[in-house]
């Protein structure tokens, strides 16, 4: 035989022994895999309905190209269609699952639900997640309904909140977070949402006091307020802060305000786009529960406490000044504390009575520049010129705005936390010597006239949110 023809008789033969071994390789897998699914199965305890495993040679091919992203949701999002999963007409996932540990017991995937239920309660659709793991395994797992969040029955009767917030969670037990979750009414998953990234516990910041703005934005008239929000977050000892934008309701100019901030890395502005074609008309401020509790689990690794409330009120301390001293104290001082899942302030109303802070007449009696050349026609924040406020007989004065700690809270709602941790009790109340939550609406809500408090206590805050609020308005102008 010539030298060619052994060349060619040993390629061939080569390429036949790669193709067998390919095919052996592939056969091998797939009679292992019962074996593979009782070890797992017996290690963590999962019921698996459906599972699937990939050749070993496309596996980390698979985990590459399926590697955890959430960078969808952040504004300016290339495409609005990746926010939400529709699983039907009635029921919408958030784009973004999470790998929740905190119980290490019962590390578990959490999915953040809105489900228009009226017309099924008390029933509700059973679910399942197709579950993809970075080695290419991928399993069907039933979720429950973990905890719910919303408004009162009237709100719900009247059509405002159409659709409700729901925590979904999986049954069982899953110590590897997957890569991304697939949603599905099938118990064996042969019919599927499209993929939900995953979101595991990983994170670069461990923050001691963060904030969300509890709604999306998507009413305000003044795009300052944000500034003078940040600004005076800073100042109250925050070191991180998310903001939800509602896409469509809003000019650019509001995101463009807090580019010097997010470049600094102490805010991210994510979108939120809960609106038609997604649904099919208003839901209360547009899924405010959704906002919260997304915020709250997005939050849970790197906070320690995350403060709730929205863009015209504050957690004022009464004595210190910033929000981490007054925790610290309070847990040094009470046990009961200490076991709480939550703090709540009490609530109080500031409007415009024509009685700004004394620093504010000084500065600009003295020196009318910083207002008139350096940033003309700039508006001061309410914090500066509102300083009358209701007295504590007044019967909003019942309400609160919450601080959770991320560790303990399971669900949480406007005024109060809706289901904790084993280990954890409700709400601690700060006495009203403690910290208020300092509200600034314009306008009057009720025909308030018990207006008999007039307080200077923002002046503490007064030459860091000027100098702040300055240099980040006055580029836009």
């Amino acid at each position: 035989m010539s030298a060619e023809k052994k060349r060619l008789a040993f390629f061939i033969l080569s390429s036949a022994a790669f193709a067998l071994l390919i095919l052996l390789s592939y056969m091998l897998y797939n009679s292992t895999e019962r074996v593979v699914m009782d070890s797992l199965q017996n290690k963590i305890q999962i019921p698996f309905q459906r599972h699937i495993m990939l050749p070993v040679f496309f596996q980390g091919q698979f985990a590459q190209k399926t590697a955890i992203q959430d960078s969808f949701l952040f504004h300016p999002s290339e495409d609005l269609s990746n926010l939400w999963v529709k699983v039907n007409d009635k029921i919408l996932m958030r784009r973004l699952g999470f790998h929740d540990t905190r119980n290490s017991s019962y590390p578990s995937v959490v999915f953040n639900c809105m489900y228009d239920d009226r017309p099924e309660l008390p029933h509700l659709r059973k679910l399942y997640s197709l579950l993809t793991f970075t080695n290419g395994l991928a399993a069907c797992y039933p979720l429950e309904y973990w905890a719910s969040c919303g408004g009162h029955p009237a709100a719900r009767n009247r059509s405002v909140e159409i659709y409700y917030n729901y925590i979904l969670r999986t049954e069982s037990s899953i110590p590897e977070p997957p890569l991304h979750g697939q949603i599905s009414f099938d118990p064996e998953c042969r019919s599927l949402s499209k993929t939900i990234p995953i979101k595991d516990n990983t994170t670069n910041k461990n923050y001691t006091y963060a904030v969300c703005l509890h709604k999306s934005i998507y009413n305000l008239t003044e795009p300052e307020m944000l500034v003078h929000w940040v600004e005076l977050n800073l100042a109250l000892g925050v070191e991180f802060m998310t903001i939800y934008l509602q896409n469509g309701y809003i000019p650019e100019s509001y995101y463009k305000l807090m580019i010097p901030y997010i470049k600094r890395g102490i805010v991210e502005v994510l979108d939120w786009g809960l609106r038609p074609p997604v649904i099919p008309g208003y839901t209360k401020f547009w899924g405010q529960t959704a906002v919260i509790n997304e915020c709250l689990y997005r939050n849970m690794y790197r906070v320690k406490y995350l403060g709730l409330y929205d863009i015209d009120e504050f957690i004022i301390p009464q004595k210190l000044k910033t929000v981490p001293e007054l925790l610290k104290e309070v847990e040094a001082n009470s046990t009961k504390a200490t076991a709480s899942s939550s703090y709540v302030a009490r609530n109080v109303f500031y409007y415009d009575r024509q009685k700004a802070l004394p620093e504010l007449k000084q500065r600009y009696a003295n020196d009318t520049i910083a207002q008139t050349a350096q940033c003309p026609g700039m508006k001061l924040p309410r914090y500066y010129t509102f300083t009358v406020r209701n007295d504590f007989d007044h019967f909003q004065h019942r309400y609160n705005k919450i601080i959770i700690k991320t560790a303990a809270v399971i669900a949480v709602w406007t005024h109060w936390t809706q289901k904790w941790m084993n280990g954890y009790t409700g709400e601690y109340h700060l006495s009203t010597n403690d910290a208020l939550v300092q509200h600034y609406r314009i306008p009057d809500k009720y025909p308030l006239t018990n207006f008999i408090v007039t307080t200077f206590s923002m002046s503490r805050y007064f030459n860091e949110t000027l100098k702040g609020i300055i240099r980040n308005v006055c580029t836009l102008k």
